[in-house]
């Protein structure tokens, strides 16, 4: 019958059968679905008045509420808690009150929401449920119950709530955390509507930060927070904050209490700088969203003084990355190095400590953790000339584990405009035959045989096409019908394994950009070392080794070997140099020597304009010989009425009085 009317049938002619057969059984299953029963099923007529069976419904109710086992008591009180009809409720009251002093505490926790209900609403029917509630709190030894009676009083007599937190005030911390969660909620609640008594609960809320409940601690936390603005207290909630970001193993809880920390963070900077070292240890979590949130308030947080602890952390944090065993270690070293870029260029007195770790990383495969540390060392090197040296050398000993183009391009444009010596032009030549291997590129006997192996392949695939296997039905898994075909190739060519370098791969893969870049680099360090004081032979020597270069790439693109051809642009910036190299000018060596510098000097320049800058909040000081403004001594001429008038003279006279009677008076 229950799942019947919940479906929507109409079974109220069954009503007193149910009265008849059903409400006498005792099993306890029975009696529970027959409170279901009555809570769904209609208990007024058409016209809203109560139907005469509740009568019999009422007595059988009463009967239960005095039931020798406590389970159907507390069942049945737990049954009026959700009952709407004042003409039910009425005759049960008695039964209701004596049940509060019942000695199960689940009976009594079931009469306080029952007694709750009723009072909420009809609270004629029972006027005194506060202070009947009030002593029951006082007398309560069950933890559940006082909670629920709190409960009560917080919504229906809030006056009564506070009387009796009044009177425990010092018995709070002892609670159980359910109680101390409403007391928490109570006082956020009378102190939002009587700002005055702050000073008398903040004592009692410190008390809390201290609670054994994560729950309780949080909550106290923020309502500390919301209630002083104090210092002290601010840093105790912070505290707190920290201490479940750190001991808390549900994400969903670390994100919230980084949610509140930030919030903190608006008003209260300089107190969470103190404790960004504790805030950095949210790092240890796996979840990236939440190294995400903790870096980038660590970036807000990051001042002169912490400055190189924090570097410190975010340097152990880089090496952990290269374990395997560690998730996402790449993404999680990506935004790492983003974080160690950005201190940098707040503080550039890290950026020596820092560089060389970072460039352990260029030979990243998925480049993208790479192209953020070239990017770095670009601007370092840019910014601070005392580096350049070692970083050029640096630059120059991971070269050959560079994987990726773009980085590949960034590092070459580097040594090429910052490697000015012999020594360090030398060492570059070096560095640059060893990452593109034996030249030429590409030889006529490798171009003849890649362009038959390409006819013949050409041609089996004709053949195949011509003679290929009749095809057949296959059923899938489906249902439904395909064709396939099968055919027989010989094909006896095998991949040869042999070292390349890694620059010569790329330029194989038909990377001309890649090209054009390193053409460039290479004409600079020729017209660098043309103003250099060696011999002419060895010049000569190092421009037809770099005609040689450009012109394999040149060869290389207009051969079968790459995938694609070379492109028209890139054609065409391999013969600038060319000509370069062959016939300077002065026009174009200071292009390529001066030109392209400056430009990415102007680059960093406006990048560093660019930057938001943090105003400081103007700070207001008040001399001790300023003069008082006091809008009652203006006259009647902006008030217009002869009382503001008596008002200014009279407060003239006062203010003549208290100097003659004071020695000392405050510009305040």
């Amino acid at each position: 019958m229950i799942l019947l009317m919940m479906n929507g049938e109409n079974l109220n002619s069954l009503l007193m059968t149910i009265i008849r057969f059903v409400m006498p059984i005792d099993d306890k299953t029975i009696k529970k679905l027959l409170l279901l029963f009555w809570e769904i099923t209609d208990k007024t007529s058409a016209d809203g008045k109560l139907l005469h069976e509740m009568i019999l419904v009422c007595n059988a109710l009463r009967n239960d509420l005095n039931h020798p086992n406590e389970y159907v008591r507390g069942a049945t009180l737990r049954f009026l808690s959700k009952l709407k009809e004042a003409e039910i409720l009425e005759p049960l009251l008695p039964s209701v009150r004596v049940n509060l002093e019942y000695k199960h505490a689940y009976v009594r926790r079931n009469a306080v929401l029952a007694l709750y209900n009723v009072y909420k609403n009809f609270d004629h029917l029972c006027p005194d449920a506060p202070e009947l509630i009030y002593h029951f709190l006082l007398n309560e030894g069950d933890a559940a119950c006082k909670r629920n009676a709190f409960i009560m009083l917080f919504n229906c007599a809030q006056d009564k709530a506070v009387e009796y937190l009044a009177e425990v005030l010092d018995q709070v911390a002892n609670m159980g955390d359910i109680l101390q969660l409403i007391i928490v909620e109570l006082i956020k609640k009378v102190c939002k509507t009587n700002p005055g008594d702050r000073a008398k609960y903040i004592k009692c809320i410190f008390t809390l930060l201290s609670s054994t409940s994560s729950a309780v601690q949080y909550e106290a936390a923020g309502t500390l927070v919301s209630l002083s603005s104090a210092p002290t207290a601010v840093k105790a909630a912070a505290h707190t904050f920290v201490d479940l970001l750190v001991k808390e193993s549900d994400n969903n809880v670390k994100m919230i209490v980084l949610d509140r920390l930030a919030t903190i963070k608006l008003h209260h900077s300089k107190i969470l700088q103190e404790m960004l070292m504790d805030v950095l240890r949210a790092l240890a979590s796996p979840n990236m969203e939440i190294r995400e949130k903790a870096l980038a308030m660590a970036m807000d947080l990051v001042s002169p003084k912490n400055i190189e602890e924090v570097i410190l952390v975010l340097k152990k944090e880089i090496q952990k990355t290269q374990s395997k065993e560690l998730e996402k270690a790449g993404e999680y070293r990506q935004i790492l190095i983003q974080a160690i870029h950005n201190c940098t260029m707040r503080f550039p007195d890290v950026a020596g400590s820092v560089v060389h770790v970072l460039m352990d990383f260029l030979g990243d495969p998925a480049g993208g953790s790479a192209a953020d540390v070239i990017t770095f060392v670009r601007e370092v090197v840019e910014m601070y000339p005392d580096l350049r040296p070692s970083i050029i050398s640096k630059l120059l000993e991971t070269l050959s584990q560079i994987k990726s183009s773009k980085v590949f391009r960034s590092s070459l444009w580097i040594i090429g405009e910052y490697s000015n010596t012999p020594d360090e032009i030398d060492s570059v030549f070096t560095a640059i035959r060893e990452v593109l291997g034996p030249l030429p590129l590409v030889t006529e006997e490798q171009e003849q045989e890649e362009k038959e192996r390409q006819e013949a392949a050409a041609k089996v695939q004709k053949e195949v096409k011509s003679v290929s296997a009749p095809s057949r039905p296959v059923v899938l898994a489906d249902g439904t019908y395909a064709t396939q075909s099968a055919y027989v190739t010989n094909d006896t060519n095998v991949s040869k394994t042999e070292f390349v370098p890694n620059l010569r791969v790329l330029l194989l893969a038909g990377d001309y950009f890649l090209g054009t870049v390193l053409a460039a680099t290479l004409v600079k360090l020729v017209r660098k070392s043309a103003k250099q004081e060696i011999d002419p032979v060895t010049k000569n020597m190092i421009s037809t080794e770099v005609l040689l270069i450009l012109t394999s790439i040149l060869r290389l693109g207009q051969s079968h070997i790459p995938p694609n051809p070379i492109d028209a642009d890139s054609y065409e910036r391999m013969i600038i140099c060319i000509r370069v190299i062959i016939e300077p000018t002065p026009f174009t060596e200071r292009v390529f020597l001066e030109d392209c510098r400056q430009a990415f000097t102007r680059l960093c320049q406006e990048q560093q304009r660019s930057k938001p800058v943090i105003k400081k909040k103007k700070e207001v000081s008040v001399q001790a010989d300023d003069l008082i403004k006091v809008r009652q001594l203006s006259g009647k001429k902006n008030y217009g009425n002869d009382e503001f008038g008596d008002m200014g003279a009279k407060f003239c006279r006062f203010i003549t009085h208290l100097s003659q009677e004071t020695t000392l008076i405050s510009p305040n």
